[in-house]
């Protein structure tokens, strides 16, 4: 439930409001030639696919990653990835 922007939320069992800001829209529709997905490729089907993790290419090179177990898109097969196997394609 909305009020003026804001998002209520009911708690117990006397009525209790509290107002959340509503949060931005992003805008998922606009997409730049720098946009770039994180993916990596399925082993057992060679299918590419995004990652779950969601980071720009700075903050990726920072980062430290041992053995993420992603879900392949495609087969459905979990499998265990390590900071290599990522790369940077084209959204």
């Amino acid at each position: 439930m909305t009020l003026g922007g804001h998002f209520l939320a009911f708690r117990g069992p006397f009525l209790r409001v509290f107002l959340y800001p509503r949060p931005r829209r992003v805008d998922t529709d606009r997409v730049t030639s720098d946009d770039h997905v994180l993916s990596v490729t399925c082993p057992a089907c060679g299918a590419s696919f995004s990652s779950s993790i969601q980071v720009d290419r700075e903050t990726f090179d920072k980062m430290r990653l041992d053995d993420v177990l992603e879900r392949c898109s495609a087969c459905h097969e979990a499998s265990r990835f390590d900071k290599s196997a990522y790369s940077f394609r084209p959204a």
